[in-house]
């Protein structure tokens, strides 16, 4: 009953905030209680909210919220019950992990090149979010880098060369942690997308005199790529 038409080509994605809807057991019927089972089937992607980028998830007996960051009080078994049981009634929605720099208390860490986040990510917490991701049984993982410098001067933003091309201080980590993902998440068996603060085009032509595109809730701001 929630579920509008939409134009071709655009999709529906939802956030799961799963620490407010942990079940009381792995049973059908309270698995079946959980707010996660109410949303349309209709809906694309579903995201399970959040990992942190210097993951060191083992198995399915971790302590999720020591090893990976996502704030679930219960066994990982629990959570792949949940997601396994919301298979059989979403069969065509994929669940994405994502994975956003934060802090404790899960403060926002915007500082690009930080060490205990994207800037400090090895090939071992790699492979450890690769496992997560198969274990659940996810189809892949969403970049949150909405990181931005808190240091006020150009060089730490954004700005046009002298060759009238536009930079941006993020550049570096942003491509190469993509590029990092993309080579542990390959194409075709794992979607990649990324969730971004802002487009560092802006100013450069043919964009120079560009406005945002977009309207409602992100007033215009560029939404993540989905490949």
């Amino acid at each position: 009953e929630h579920y509008r038409p939409r134009p071709d080509g655009q999709i529906v994605a939802v956030y799961w905030e799963s620490w407010m809807d942990v079940p009381a057991s792995d049973a059908p019927a309270d698995l079946d209680a959980m707010r996660l089972m109410a949303i349309p089937a209709e809906v694309d992607i579903v995201y399970l909210h959040t990992a942190l980028p210097q993951c060191t998830y083992s198995s399915l007996d971790d302590d999720i919220q020591t090893t990976v960051g996502i704030l679930w009080p219960g066994p990982v078994s629990l959570l792949k019950a949940a997601i396994d049981r919301f298979r059989v009634s979403h069969p065509r929605t994929n669940i994405m992990l994502v994975v956003m720099q934060l802090g404790p208390g899960y403060s926002w860490l915007p500082e690009p090149y930080d060490p205990t986040g994207f800037g400090g990510q090895s090939e071992a917490h790699m492979a450890a979010l690769r496992q997560l991701v198969d274990d659940l049984g996810l189809d892949g993982v969403d970049v949150d880098y909405e990181l931005m410098s808190q240091v006020n001067d150009l060089e730490h933003h954004c700005w046009t060369d002298a060759d009238g091309i536009r930079r941006c201080y993020t550049d570096a980590e942003l491509v190469e942690v993509i590029k990092r993902f993309r080579r542990w998440f390959p194409r075709p068996h794992y979607l990649l997308s990324w969730a971004g603060v802002h487009v560092g085009c802006y100013g450069e032509p043919p964009f120079q005199r560009s406005a945002p595109a977009g309207g409602g809730w992100n007033g215009g701001k560029p939404g993540g790529k989905r490949e």
